[in-house]
C-alpha cells in the first residue's frame, strides 16, 4: 500500500482534563520495519507513516490499520497485550510476528480479540483503582486517628488548665519552658 493511498483525516489531540479526551478517535496500525513489526496508534495516519518511512529510510511496509471512533489508546494497549509474548525487546511497540499473526491482524476476528482484551484490561484497571482507593482511605483513616489522639491530648491539657484556674482563681499562672504551670499569687 502506498502512503498517498492512506486516509488523511486528522484528529487533534487536545490537552484538556475533560473526560471526553479518553474518547479520542484514531488509528491502530501495524507496519513492518527492519526492527520488527511496529504496532502503534496515531491521530494522523498519513503523517505517522511518513514519519516512520523517514525514520527507517523508506524500508517499511504497511501491513494493516484500523480506525477506531474512541479509546484508540486502549485499543493499542490491547494489541500489545495480545502479542506481548512476541515483543522483540527493541521497544515496547515492536514485535516478531509470524505469517499466522499477520493473517490474524488482517482478519475480522482480530477486532473482536482486541475488544475482548481491552475490556479485560479495563476491568483489571478498575479493580486496581478500587484497591488503590481503599489503600488511600485506610491511610487517611490512620492519619485521622493520629490527629484525633493529638486533639484528645490537647483537650486534656486544656481541661487540666481550666481546672487549675478554678482551683486558684486569685492567682496568675504561666507556663514554664519545661511545660509546667507556675502559679504566682497576687501581691
Amino acid at each position: 500500500m502506498c502512503i498517498d493511498d492512506l486516509p488523511s483525516t486528522y484528529y487533534p489531540w487536545y490537552s484538556t482534563k475533560d473526560e471526553s479526551i479518553k474518547k479520542r478517535k484514531g488509528w491502530v496500525y501495524v507496519v513492518k520495519t527492519p526492527k520488527g513489526y511496529k504496532i502503534g496508534k496515531t491521530h494522523s495516519l498519513k503523517a505517522r507513516i511518513k514519519q516512520l518511512a523517514k525514520e527507517f529510510f523508506d524500508d517499511i511496509e504497511i501491513i494493516h490499520f484500523i480506525h477506531f471512533d474512541e479509546f484508540v489508546s486502549e485499543k493499542e494497549k490491547a494489541c500489545h497485550e495480545l502479542f506481548k509474548d512476541k515483543n522483540n525487546g527493541f521497544r515496547l511497540e515492536y514485535f516478531d510476528l509470524s505469517n499466522k499473526d499477520i493473517e490474524l491482524i488482517k482478519s475480522e476476528i482480530f477486532i473482536d480479540k482486541v475488544l475482548n482484551i481491552e475490556s479485560k484490561i479495563a476491568e483489571k484497571n478498575k479493580e486496581e483503582h478500587t484497591k488503590n482507593s481503599l489503600r488511600k482511605i485506610r491511610k487517611l483513616e490512620k492519619k485521622k486517628d493520629a490527629i484525633n489522639q493529638e486533639l484528645k491530648k490537647i483537650n486534656e491539657q486544656i481541661r487540666k488548665e481550666l481546672n487549675w484556674y478554678k482551683e486558684y482563681p486569685s492567682s496568675l499562672q504561666r507556663l514554664t519552658t519545661d511545660g509546667q504551670i507556675e502559679v504566682m499569687k497576687y501581691l
